[in-house]
């Protein structure tokens, strides 16, 4: 009798506990993560919150490994639902943060057992980015000058392309660490930098044609003059998708090659590819 009490008072308890309360607490959980990983976490949260509505769930007891895996069978980049659209890689992240979602309420005692336990792990793209090399990073340099001859005259970025590519080129930094840069954090040719995604701080050598480059860029009323590409007004996820779109974009003027010969697209991140490969 005492068993079955306590199995009642558990089940009491786990009904008491609404999806939207869970996920404020999962959240709040994480403050002492870096902000790009907290945004993350929001990000899921929005999803979850936006999928149970849909479901018409309110109560975690209600959430089924049945309902989690339909869910999971509906995201691609065709889904009907825009919210589901993703690649491979996306949804390989998003699963991960629900099954670690449903592992914090098991731990915080609102459920017995995580409902998305068993959900098969999903495999990222077979997407590879490969170091410039042999003539792509300067081919990539060249398209930048392309781009200007292209655009109208207020969208003319290429002087700011060409800075953002070299910092990537010569320091290894990620694209948001290289477009948050200010002009104060560089000290003769050493460049201080705090990253946004970790919090940790570097202290790197920039060679002085990054520097002159960075020097001569235009000044801009759009961007605050103690920074290089950043206004100082607009979010950080703002300002990294508007220079993304546009170091995207200069896939137009180019016709790279793998080592296979097969096409290959430009991505900044293989900017940070080949710092790490001549370094190695």
């Amino acid at each position: 009798l005492q068993h079955e009490l306590e199995g009642q008072l558990q089940r009491c308890a786990e009904e008491a506990v609404s999806i939207e309360s869970a996920l404020e607490r999962w959240v709040a959980s994480k403050k002492d993560e870096a902000d790009a990983t907290r945004t993350k976490y929001r990000t899921t949260q929005k999803k979850i919150a936006s999928w149970a509505l849909t479901r018409g769930l309110s109560q975690l007891h209600e959430v089924t490994p049945d309902a989690l895996d339909h869910w999971k069978s509906l995201w691609s980049l065709t889904a009907k639902n825009a919210t589901d659209k993703m690649g491979k890689s996306t949804q390989g992240r998003l699963l991960e943060k629900i099954k670690s979602f449903f592992q914090y309420c098991v731990i915080m005692g609102w459920l017995q057992t995580n409902p998305a336990a068993n959900l098969k792990l999903i495999k990222p793209d077979g997407v590879q980015t490969l170091p410039l090399l042999d003539g792509r990073y300067e081919q990539v340099l060249a398209a930048t000058y392309k781009y200007d001859t292209d655009m109208r005259p207020d969208d003319r970025f290429g002087a700011e392309l060409r800075a953002i590519i070299e910092i990537m080129r010569w320091t290894g930094l990620r694209v948001g660490d290289a477009l948050l840069c200010k002009r104060s954090q560089i000290v003769g040719h050493r460049y201080a930098v705090k990253m946004k995604k970790t919090g940790g701080k570097l202290g790197l050598i920039v060679p002085d044609h990054v520097i002159q480059t960075l020097n001569n860029l235009p000044l801009r009323p759009t961007v605050d003059p103690s920074y290089f590409f950043w206004s100082g007004k607009s979010s950080y996820k703002s300002l990294l998708s508007q220079w993304e779109r546009k170091l995207k974009r200069l896939n137009r003027y180019l016709n790279l090659k793998d080592y296979e010969g097969f096409p290959l697209e430009f991505h900044s991140h293989q900017l940070r590819d080949t710092f790490a490969v001549e370094h190695l």
